[in-house]
């Protein structure tokens, strides 16, 4: 799920979170933004040391990684200002994705979400245990 600053994404990462069946990353490529631009935000170092700072590596992990916990479906929380122009986007091709936006881009109207899915969106577990996918096996 792709979203920008001070929409709902928290909270609908926190519903995707309840499900038993769902392993759910906040921010998977936080790390590589901070590291990259150098930003002093809080906690960058904590945060540098818990995530990779190689995009690659994060876009892999979240395409075909395995899934903790038995889950069966992965859900991302990105933020749309990570994805810096350096991060190749056919990387992103075998990710289901969505975004999250504001209705009108003011912060205040939380009432005006919507959830526009780019490409049809199917959400199944693969035998493999990995994330859903753009189609669904016959």
């Amino acid at each position: 799920m792709w979203s920008g600053p001070r929409t709902v994404s928290t909270a609908l990462m926190r519903a995707w979170e309840n499900r038993p069946d769902t392993a759910v990353t906040d921010e998977p490529l936080y790390a590589f933004y901070l590291d990259r631009t150098g930003l002093d935000h809080p906690g960058r170092d904590a945060v540098i040391a818990s995530q990779p700072t190689d995009w690659r590596v994060v876009l892999a992990q979240q395409a075909s990684g395995p899934l903790p916990g038995g889950a069966v479906i992965g859900y991302a929380k990105h933020m749309t200002h990570h994805l810096l122009p350096e991060v190749d986007r056919a990387a992103l091709a075998p990710l289901c994705q969505g975004d999250l936006a504001q209705a009108g881009g003011d912060p205040a109207i939380v009432a005006g979400i919507t959830l526009r899915p780019r490409g049809p969106l199917h959400m199944r577990a693969r035998q493999s245990g990995t994330h859903g996918s753009r189609k669904e096996e016959a």
